[in-house]
């Protein structure tokens, strides 16, 4: 039983009145709990609203009694992990005769909220616990929405359907939690975009937290899996079919959930790769995934086809997941392609640079009558490129020469200011400009690389 301290019938208030926004419970010393200034809506009754922890501001998750082994659970794995930046913090946690209230960081809003309100795209569907769907408006998941505009103005995800550094950021911390859980031995098992929340640091820089690990299990010492029946359900549409179906649970369920994620981060929320919001369980059992929306993605492609695999063990780890390409920012992905061709010209005839030398024709076509000869990749490159480049005598159906070019191009571009004007100034536009004229390029290339030099000193920085 609570103390008279920690009950709120005896709490400081301001009238009690439940219809004034600043209605307020004190619960013992340090918490101020304000129960009409709602956040989010739980299953089995939770809420989530503002309050002050030490005069410090905090988001309170109220539970009842009567669930305090979510609790219980939320609040273990939240004291193991929340030194890691892309966990929520854990501050503490307080009780009266009827609540549990776990005090936490509070962040200025979730992923979805992010997306949709980045994307201008206010109106979405939400699945219920009991399965119904509701038509939702970001406007009632976000207590401030009025403020948050301004908070991300300027703020853009995107460009020609590729991530820009703001969401590629977001995207690693997203993985680099979860990475940090895996570690530590604990499955997340509700991963979600309404699970992730976004904060602001005092240098302006957003992250990415992962938050709501009431369900989260921990792995037994040395073991990788839990058992069949291992209690504890995630969200309709986001979970993987081993646990819709019941199956041996791994760390492998949460990379499911998380290249849900990435497309929906990718798409702006538009596109899941299991369909319609009541179709997608049943999809997903059946493994009825669509992914034609990332074609011209093919690191993202790659990453997320083989994160959907219905095997769990033919899924990538977290730890594999955050050195995929697919969350490279744009230098470093040209520094890797400079670095290729660097090595492929040290010796044109070694089994490197003849292995290169052969996905041309996947990465270009080939023509319609040269028996499977690749297409000469200067038809690709815009004219105006071409020609102030011609001192550098490129051979146009070779395809090492490709690579040659974008290396000499980006190191020389100063030199060259009407291409530099003509591409663009940053490195984001340089890597998008050969990425939209050659869309099979960078994969294509990182599979070859990968092969040969997986442990070479110079491109384990790029594996690591």
């Amino acid at each position: 039983m609570a103390s008279s301290a920690d009950d709120p019938s005896h709490a400081k208030n301001n009238g009690d009145n439940y219809s004034d926004p600043n209605y307020r419970i004190q619960i013992g010393k340090k918490l101020v709990i304000f129960p009409n200034k709602i956040i989010a809506l739980g299953s089995n009754g939770s809420l989530v609203c503002e309050g002050k922890y030490d005069d410090r501001e905090v988001v309170v998750k109220r539970l009842l009694k009567t669930h305090h082994k979510v609790a219980t659970k939320e609040i273990e794995t939240l004291k193991k992990s929340d030194e890691h930046e892309n966990i929520v913090r854990y501050y503490g946690v307080k009780y009266d005769r009827d609540f549990i209230y776990i005090v936490l960081q509070r962040c200025i809003c979730n992923l979805a909220d992010l997306i949709y309100i980045c994307e201008q795209f206010y109106d979405y569907e939400m699945v219920n616990g009991d399965g119904s769907v509701t038509s939702v408006s970001v406007s009632q998941s976000v207590g401030n929405l009025e403020s948050l505009p301004s908070v991300f103005e300027g703020v853009k995800l995107t460009k020609d359907g590729r991530p820009l550094p703001f969401l590629l950021k977001l995207m690693r911390d997203i993985v680099s939690g979860l990475d940090h859980l895996h570690e530590l031995g604990i499955i997340h098992g509700d991963l979600k975009p309404q699970n992730i929340l976004i904060f602001k640091k005092p240098n302006g820089i957003f992250c990415a937290k992962l938050s709501d690990m009431g369900i989260s299990r921990h792995l037994p010492h040395d073991m990788s899996s839990l058992s069949h029946h291992s209690s504890g359900c995630g969200t309709t549409g986001w979970q993987a079919p081993e646990r819709l179906l019941q199956g041996r649970q791994t760390r492998a369920l949460d990379v499911f959930s998380l290249a849900c994620i990435f497309c929906f981060c990718i798409t702006g929320g538009r596109k899941h790769p299991f369909g319609n919001t009541l179709d997608r369980d049943a999809n997903i059992v059946k493994n009825m995934v669509n992914l034609s929306f990332l074609n011209k993605l093919r690191e993202a492609h790659n990453l997320i086809s083989q994160s959907l695999n219905p095997n769990p063990k033919s899924r990538p780890t977290s730890a594999e997941v955050l050195c995929h390409p697919m969350l490279w920012d744009s230098k470093k992905r040209i520094s890797f392609i400079c670095d290729t061709s660097n090595r492929a010209q040290l010796d044109l005839n070694s089994d490197f640079s003849k292995a290169l030398e052969a996905i041309g024709p996947e990465v270009l076509g080939t023509n319609l009558y040269g028996y499977g000869r690749m297409k000469d990749w200067v038809n690709f490159v815009d004219k105006q490129i071409m020609t102030h480049l011609k001192k550098f005598k490129y051979k146009s159906w070779v395809f090492l020469d490709l690579l040659r070019l974008q290396r000499n191009l980006f190191c020389h571009i100063d030199q060259h200011p009407i291409i530099k004007e003509w591409i663009g100034p940053e490195a984001e536009d340089f890597d998008g400009y050969f990425t939209s004229k050659f869309p099979k390029l960078f994969m294509e290339v990182y599979k070859v690389v990968y092969k040969f030099f997986e442990e070479d000193q110079r491109f384990k920085k790029y594996f690591e």
